[in-house]
């Protein structure tokens, strides 16, 4: 509150001094002129570097009819065959895989899952039924153990 009364009372002995003036005229108490800055050909240094992304006008967007798709031909299932010129000698198997011993005629071959013989490809090597199953384009042929 002391504190308070000096203030005031210093303010009061400077009015009273002349130190303290105050404006007569209007101009006095107008704000500083704002500066503009000049155009000129470079970039302005006040604008923001990030521009904001502008939207590009959209195409209108041509609908076309919705076309119904295209069904492909039933295809029938392949017939399988269960007599033909392979014979199955034999299986082999462990924990690796299964290898089977096909024959035909006088040739023998050594076939594991996934070979091709001939253009068949060896789909499965059953080795627990002695079965063999050979993949051709029109036709399965189903390989079985000969008992003797």
């Amino acid at each position: 509150m002391k504190s308070g009364l000096i203030l005031v009372g210093v303010i009061v002995f400077l009015f009273f001094q002349g130190e303290i003036v105050f404006p007569q005229d209007a101009q006095e108490l107008s704000l500083p002129e704002v500066f503009e800055y000049p155009p000129v050909k470079e970039r302005d240094p006040f604008s923001p570097l990030i521009q904001p992304e502008k939207k590009l006008e959209e195409e209108p967007v041509k609908k076309e009819p919705i076309k119904e798709p295209v069904k492909e031909p039933e295809k029938k299932p392949l017939p399988v065959i269960t007599r033909s010129e392979y014979k199955l000698v034999g299986i082999i198997w462990d924990a690796r895989g299964s290898i089977a011993l096909v024959a035909r005629g006088v040739n023998t071959w050594l076939v594991e899952e996934g070979m091709t013989l001939d253009g068949l490809k060896v789909a499965r090597i059953e080795a627990e039924k002695g079965e063999v199953i050979l993949v051709g384009e029109d036709k399965i042929i189903k390989l079985n153990m000969l008992e003797i």
